[in-house]
């Protein structure tokens, strides 16, 4: 699909929603980046292509409207949600800061600073070597990546927590049709001297 709007944010957001039915009415094609607790979206971005693909469809459309999942934790009251709203906000950012061509609002608010996708991204277009980063909620992804090697480690998304081993990362995480509730990095474990 090659859609013109991508709309980001909370799959039960009266805002987003209300945004998607006008797009309809006015014929502007959409895809979506929505997550609500117990359906969120399969996700894949790769530092290298800098491809997002989201249930298997790759995201090409050339704006994007991003908004905060506010509705989540309104519902549930869970720190939990707060905090998954978090992950996937970051995601929706990191894609959009790694597109320049791709327009949005308030393009020119330093998002960059806390944007570890496009940090990679921008290290990479220049020529600086990344290691092999993928960002992903996909069971199916995460034991390629622990059954090839390419990836020993996961981290959030959004930071405030540690790297852990991604074999045993797999056992702690609630899988919901085999989805993990939120995108992390998936990376190669450094080595000494390096740390992460």
């Amino acid at each position: 699909m090659d859609g013109s709007l991508l709309l980001a944010g909370g799959g039960n957001d009266p805002n987003l929603k209300c945004l998607e039915a006008a797009a309809a009415a006015a014929g502007v094609r959409t895809q979506t980046l929505y997550r609500t607790a117990g359906e969120e979206p399969a996700v894949l971005w790769s530092a290298d292509s800098n491809r997002l693909i989201v249930n298997g469809e790759e995201i090409t459309s050339k704006a994007i409207f991003i908004r905060h999942d506010v509705f989540s934790y309104l519902s549930s009251g869970s720190q939990n949600d707060s905090n998954l709203a978090q992950s996937w906000y970051g995601l929706a950012i990191g894609w959009c800061l790694s597109n320049p061509e791709v327009a949005c609002f308030n393009r020119r608010f330093d998002f960059r600073s806390s944007s570890k996708m496009s940090v990679l991204s921008f290290a990479h277009q220049i020529g600086i070597a990344i290691p092999p980063t993928r960002v992903t909620n996909d069971r199916a992804e995460v034991e390629s990546a622990i059954n090839s090697g390419f990836g020993t480690v996961a981290k959030p998304i959004a930071g405030g927590g540690y790297c852990k081993e991604l074999q045993d990362l797999r056992a702690e995480v609630e899988w919901r049709n085999n989805r993990a509730p939120a995108p992390a990095f998936i990376q190669p474990k450094l080595t000494y001297p390096e740390y992460r």
